[in-house]
């Protein structure tokens, strides 16, 4: 993402500084680099739902493992009273 990010805005300054673009040229390269830039938009949004999945899911892991954790301790103590 942060390479298309990047390469947007190298696209863009070299537009800006040439000046000698027309303005259909210049409409062209901009709305090739929105393009490029609502891209990385859309890849950083999934990106950003397979984190909140992950961590979720991570969560859910460390709850299971916690909840054995303690049927385990239960366990150990009720056969050190015997």
């Amino acid at each position: 993402m942060s390479n298309k990010v990047r390469w947007a805005a190298i696209v863009l300054l070299a537009i800006v500084t040439t000046g000698c673009a027309s303005t259909s040229e210049l409409r062209d390269e901009l709305s090739a680099v929105r393009s490029i830039a609502e891209q990385a938009l859309a890849e950083s949004q999934r990106a950003s739902e397979q984190a909140a999945m992950a961590e979720a899911k991570a969560n859910e892991a460390n709850n299971c493992c916690m909840q054995n954790s303690e049927k385990i301790d239960r366990a150990f103590e009720r056969s050190m009273m015997k």
